[in-house]
């Protein structure tokens, strides 16, 4: 017998069910738009108290560990820098980077398009050279370090002159530094991040990425740059 977490009867029709077995009516997602999955741990919250400006519902659970423009992410940085060196790219230049945490709304205005919630994060390169990386705000921290690393790969390309690197090598060799972070980091939610990676139908970001993870564990680190060096075309 299963029973609805959010009107409290006990369920005989069509339900959902979580990853941590709370279970909900169909109506009240499909319908009545009152429940939906939390957008960073996927668990079944209430729309009402959890939805921000953009769309995202994120449960307290999530919020209480979310970066935000007003709380800083420099130790989480230091943790990537830093895992990021232990997998050979020494040569990634933080300090000539400036990244910030940004709303989804300041996202969109920084690319010029849509307001995508699905938009964690863009590196771009400026005409003088300088790199600026904007990464969407309410990541929990362990998403937050996933998608930093992604980015931070993104700069490294910059900086090495690899501008052409076809887009599913790019963004699969990105999404492997996210992978790297997520596999180090001792959290539930990083499991499901990993799992989230291994799942994605996107040819680039999932296939991308499963090509890449197939190329990393036969050959390392050394292994992956020398495709993404050598699948440069200019």
């Amino acid at each position: 017998m299963k029973r609805c977490f959010y009107c409290n009867s006990i369920i005989t029709s069509a339900y959902y069910e979580d990853r941590y077995g709370t279970c909900c009516c169909e109506k009240h997602v499909n319908y009545e738009k009152t429940v939906t999955f939390c957008t960073e741990c996927t668990k079944l919250v209430p729309v009402s108290g959890n939805q921000l400006p953009d769309g995202r519902v994120i449960c307290k659970s999530c919020m209480a560990i979310a970066i935000s423009p007003d709380r800083p992410y420099d130790w989480v940085l230091e943790q990537v820098v830093a895992r990021l060196n232990s997998a050979g790219f020494r040569d990634l230049k933080v300090s000539d980077i400036t990244i910030w945490t940004a709303t989804s709304e300041e996202i969109a205005m920084f690319k010029k398009g849509e307001v995508n919630v699905f938009n964690g994060g863009f590196c771009s390169i400026q005409s003088n050279g300088k790199i600026k990386i904007y990464i969407q705000s309410h990541h929990t921290k362990p998403h937050f370090a996933g998608v930093l690393a992604h980015e931070l790969l993104h700069a490294w390309c910059f900086q090495n002159g690899l501008f052409d690197v076809p887009k599913h090598i790019a963004e699969g060799f990105s999404n492997l530094g996210s992978y790297y972070m997520y596999e180090s980091i001792d959290h539930p939610l990083a499991k499901v991040y990993i799992e989230q990676l291994f799942s994605d139908t996107d040819p680039d970001y999932g296939e991308g990425f499963r090509n890449m993870y197939e190329i990393y564990k036969k050959y390392g680190w050394d292994g992956v740059r020398n495709v993404v060096i050598n699948s440069n075309t200019n």
